[in-house]
């Protein structure tokens, strides 16, 4: 039986959210909903998430956190080699057009801005059951511009997770009463730490490890500074097609000894890494926001990143005065992880301005005005 008909047999009371991945595949919107959706829940929103089912051995219907997880989309050729296929991508788009055809009686919708197609082909059934995009990124370039612009008047409500993006919204003809900015936040109890226990020299990094988060050019930093620093550790999270590649080049590079693959964490050994690490260097080229950069300063963790347009975890870096924004280039990253490792004073200064920048994040703050924004 096509697992889409047993949608009948629900009728959303609360919010629904529909979202290409979700748990146990681990990307940034993946995170967001499942933190959203768990503090929700807890205050006694029902919350129905539809997501694709990537395997046949995970099953259509479950509850992770309070989320009724609903895995209707079967398409197990969706992702390769940590991409999306153009079969996959289509076969989501004509899904989604049919899902939203027979129930055009769901409520307070949040539909994931990514991977786009999919709302640019369904526009029209997005608008007719007033659907709230959701969005994680925007690309100011000519090529994707117009896209973006095209995207905007696919619904009346705009959920955003950078200003930049609210911005490019109401510039394109929406009001303040159709955006909603809503970042990454946490829930900031189980990120206080206490600044003794940071040990000096380990350096992280937590992402996938895919070509636009150039974690080539972290190892060949920390290469520098561990010739000219010795008491020095990399630990690097997540897991991506450049996994063995990236190992193979911290052989290379002779730094193996010093530099710490591990696959993604639970939640509370993570935290507890980033508690202890000194430094957290994200090189990624693009970001919408990042939620690493936002837990690493929660844990007091300054943060060092890269100076790429489409990299909004460096204005957030500027703004916040938690880290350093320096040039993508493995020697001025490797020179910023060397001035921060030498000078005390600068590093306990960013150390408290990423606390303090933090403090702005907390998820039930941020549950309010995302309940207000749909009228719940």
């Amino acid at each position: 039986m096509n697992s889409i008909l047993i949608l009948t047999e629900v009728l959303n009371m609360g919010i629904s959210i529909i979202t290409e991945l979700f748990h146990p595949h681990i990307g940034g919107q993946e995170t967001r909903y499942r933190r959203l959706g768990r503090e929700l829940s807890s205050q006694g929103f029902a919350i129905d998430l539809y997501t694709i089912r990537l395997s046949s051995s995970l099953p259509v219907k479950e509850k992770i956190d309070g989320i009724t997880v609903y895995r209707i989309f079967d398409i197990p050729n969706y992702i390769h080699n940590y991409r999306r296929t153009a079969r996959g991508l289509l076969a989501f788009t004509k899904i989604l057009h049919d899902f939203l055809r027979i129930n055009p009686d769901l409520k307070n919708v949040i539909i994931n801005q990514m991977p786009i197609l999919h709302i640019l082909l369904n526009c029209s059934e997005i608008k007719r059951i007033d659907a709230i995009i959701d969005w994680a990124e925007y690309w100011p370039n000519r090529l994707f511009t117009p896209v973006f612009r095209k995207l905007s008047r696919c619904s009346d409500r705009h959920i955003v997770i950078n200003p930049e993006i609210y911005q490019f919204l109401l510039q394109n003809g929406l009001t303040n009463s159709q955006v909603c900015y809503i970042p990454p936040a946490i829930d900031l109890k189980k990120y206080q730490c206490d600044v003794n226990n940071k040990r000096h020299g380990q350096i992280l990094y937590v992402g996938r490890l895919v070509d636009h988060k150039n974690v080539d050019m972290l190892l060949k930093a920390f290469s520098y500074v561990s010739q000219r620093a010795a008491d020095t550790k990399l630990f690097i999270v997540g897991d991506g097609p450049k996994k063995e590649y990236l190992k193979r080049l911290a052989f290379y590079l002779n730094i193996h000894n010093k530099v710490i693959f591990k696959s993604h964490l639970s939640d509370l050994t993570l935290i507890s890494l980033m508690k202890e690490s000194y430094l957290l260097v994200l090189p990624s080229s693009r970001e919408g926001f990042s939620w690493v950069i936002l837990e690493s300063m929660a844990a007091g963790t300054p943060v060092i990143t890269v100076d790429y347009l489409n990299n909004y975890g460096a204005k957030v870096v500027k703004k916040s005065g938690g880290g350093v924004v320096c040039r993508p280039s493995y020697i001025e990253i490797a020179k910023t992880i060397l001035h921060l490792l030498s000078d005390d004073e600068k590093w306990l200064s960013l150390h408290r301005n990423a606390l303090e920048y933090s403090m702005h994040h907390d998820i039930k703050l941020t549950i309010k005005k995302l309940a207000h924004f749909l009228s719940l």
